[in-house]
């Protein structure tokens, strides 16, 4: 076994250390590119925070405000207007009584309005009968961007796309404002 004193051994180690940052700088800066068309992260810079309410009530507005992050939550900061309106149109969807994707007692989780009765295989299927196939499907695909599966699944939470924008807003008031905003 080599002496770890050696000056082989640091000099090994030293050059693992530096091929594993790299590696990790080079898949974070890989990551941090949200599409032009659809970014909403550039267009928040000093929202307020009565920017994430959607005219649901005064009650539910007020909620929303003190709870929600406009950062990352709620359609109007998307400066975009397709943006602002994909974003719109899925959780309006969401929400929608008719869909009947929120449950009750489930803090606003959107995943079923995507899921549908996959709710175990739409994370990674984009085939019948293992796809997504719940009432916002369509919704969903718009506000992502896409019908990938798995890039759904890395968008979902995401505010640098309307998906992840009306994803958190549904996930905010489901959690903090399920009276104010008449969730299940």
């Amino acid at each position: 076994m080599p002496d770890p004193r050696s000056g082989k051994t640091r000099l090994l180690l030293i050059a693992g250390i530096i091929v594993i940052a790299a590696a990790v700088a080079g898949f974070t800066l890989a990551r941090s590119d949200p599409p032009k068309s659809n970014s909403a992260a550039a267009s928040v810079e000093g929202a307020s925070s009565a920017a994430v309410t959607q005219g649901a009530g005064t009650e539910c507005d007020a909620c929303t405000k003190a709870n929600c992050n406009p950062a990352r939550d709620g359609c109007e900061p998307i400066a975009d207007a397709t943006g602002r309106k994909l974003c719109e149109d899925a959780y309006a969807c969401f929400v929608n009584p008719a869909s009947q994707c929120l449950k009750k007692n489930n803090q606003g989780d959107a995943i079923p309005c995507w899921c549908g009765n996959n709710m175990t295989t739409c994370w990674n299927s984009n085939e019948p009968p293992k796809q997504a196939n719940g009432p916002c499907v369509k919704q969903v695909f718009a506000a992502a961007a896409t019908s990938d599966a798995a890039t759904i699944r890395a968008r979902l939470v995401d505010p640098a796309y309307p998906l992840g924008r009306a994803i958190n807003l549904s996930s905010c008031r489901g959690s903090f404002c399920a009276r104010e905003c008449g969730f299940p």
